[in-house]
């Protein structure tokens, strides 16, 4: 994983075992961003799914016209 706001620093390697779940929230999930890396030599298939919640907003407010 590589931190969003300071380029420079050194990834974070997190090496998940067969049937792990890596679940960020929040303020790790704002921050950081993460890959699943690329192999030459994939033996069996890989899946990565991205669980989302969707938030219903209210549209903003019309501001009223002034009639000259």
């Amino acid at each position: 994983m590589r931190h969003k706001d300071r380029p420079g620093s050194p990834p974070i390697k997190i090496t998940l075992t067969h049937g792990s779940l890596l679940v960020m929230r929040g303020r790790t999930q704002q921050t950081w961003q993460h890959t699943v890396p690329r192999r030459a030599n994939v033996i069996a298939p890989r899946i990565n799914l991205t669980l989302r919640t969707s938030i219903a907003r209210t549209p903003p407010k019309q501001r009223r016209r002034c009639q000259t």
